[in-house]
């Protein structure tokens, strides 16, 4: 068993995973500290654009950008992949931004003159800027596109896109060096450095294929996407094509829901493809749980055929909340997944949609409550009890049971079920 889970679990404090950190992993208290509230500072806005251009490309996808001025220097930070019904959210620091919207009417996701566009402020002829402040949350006013801009103001000097955007459907291999324990670490305890170093993002295995149904893996806390590569291995390549979110699990888990739905939405666009799968381990079916209560609000023409999560805390940790309430240092992730959270009530107090398939995965080892990690009573959440169509269980520890052949080939036996319609 991972260390740093073992103590996870068994401290029952998660004062005992900071001390464990510090000697273990050579991390500075300081700075995980000033990491941890770098994320905490984290601003949102969101929005919605409306498309009412008199030559409307009903195939046409929009685009947001977001822009910042740099001593004196324009930069285009981030582009976000609009939903259906228009809407768009960022997750950014605190400073000054603007925005703008365009319909992409060639599908080649780059603004080019002639398309319509729109931005913030237009009706005064000028951009409007807007200050952002540490934890602030915004609504900007609707965009409305309604013709091709002559003269934008809003031509970037540079593009500063961070890896997570770049990296949405870049095909990558698991032998890759970045799925390492040591990055995995780093993700948990220094976020900002994983984010500006390792990058992670929505990472496809192999090129797109249009014939072949997407599944998704996701990691939970301290992990990374190669933890899945026996079940890669085992699914059928005719018929599936595995992607992994790869992300710092440090961080709060609708940052992560946020970016999971931008990357389905600018992929589904791109591709078009009709369905899609979910797999997530341990607190990656938290963060599923959101998504997919979101995404079925809001879907993008793809249907979500399948939901599984391994081995998920989905009543929260005990030990969590003990840390939030006395570590010397609160990781942000630990305010989400600690038993009792708003996050857990949240996700509690709403229905699981019908429509979406959903196995839920638990396992135990003899003489432990639960998996040695998960105690029981959160890995088998009541509400999700009842939604589920099967409760299975296995004899197997917490990350182990992502190798344990008996569970690859109930899994291999779950898509073949689900592809037939048996």
């Amino acid at each position: 068993m991972d260390k740093v889970a073992f103590a996870y679990r068994l401290t029952g404090r998660l004062t005992g995973l900071v001390w464990l950190c510090l000697c273990l992993f050579g991390c500075s208290l300081g700075e995980i500290n000033r990491q941890s509230k770098q994320i905490d500072d984290f601003a949102k806005i969101e929005g919605r654009v409306l498309n009412q251009s008199a030559t409307q490309n009903q195939q046409a996808q929009m685009y947001v950008l977001l822009f910042q001025e740099n001593a004196g220097v324009l930069e285009l930070m981030n582009r976000y992949a609009v939903t259906p019904r228009g809407d768009y959210i960022f997750h950014l620091l605190p400073g000054e931004y603007t925005v703008a919207a365009f319909a992409d009417d060639n599908l080649d996701v780059q603004y080019l003159r002639g398309e319509p566009a729109v931005y913030l402020g237009m009706e005064s002829g000028r951009p409007e800027r807007f200050v952002m402040q540490k934890g602030e949350h915004k609504v900007l006013p609707t965009l409305v596109i309604e013709r091709a801009i002559v003269h934008s103001p809003l031509t970037p000097t540079t593009t500063n896109f961070s890896p997570v955007v770049a990296n949405i459907g870049k095909v990558i291999s698991l032998d890759d060096p970045i799925f390492s324990s040591a990055n995995a670490k780093m993700g948990l305890w220094r976020p900002v450095d994983f984010l500006e170093t390792v990058g992670g993002g929505m990472y496809m295995l192999q090129d797109y294929q249009p014939n072949k149904i997407p599944i998704i893996f996701i990691h939970g806390i301290n992990g990374h996407s190669a933890m899945f590569s026996d079940m890669v291995a085992a699914i059928d390549r005719t018929r599936f094509q595995p992607w992994v979110l790869y992300y710092p699990s440090g961080v709060r888990l609708d940052m992560i829901r946020d970016y999971l739905l931008r990357a389905v939405n600018e992929l589904q666009a791109k591709h078009q493809f009709q369905q899609f799968y979910l797999v997530a381990h341990s607190m990656g079916g938290l963060m599923a749980r959101s998504f997919v209560q979101q995404y079925q609000q809001n879907p993008n023409g793809a249907t979500l055929g399948l939901v599984v999560t391994v081995n998920s805390p989905l009543a929260g940790i005990d030990s969590a909340a003990t840390g939030v309430r006395t570590s010397p240092i609160v990781l942000p992730v630990w305010r989400d997944v600690a038993s009792n959270s708003d996050y857990i009530k949240k996700i509690q107090a709403e229905r699981w949609p019908e429509a979406v398939p959903y196995y839920l995965v638990f396992s135990y080892q003899q003489g432990k409550d639960g998996d040695g990690v998960v105690p029981m009573r959160s890995q088998l959440s009541l509400s999700l009890q009842q939604a589920a169509l099967a409760i299975v269980g296995f004899d197997a520890e917490h990350t182990a049971i992502l190798k344990e052949p008996v569970f690859i080939e109930w899994f291999q036996q779950l898509l073949v079920a689900i592809d037939t319609g048996d």
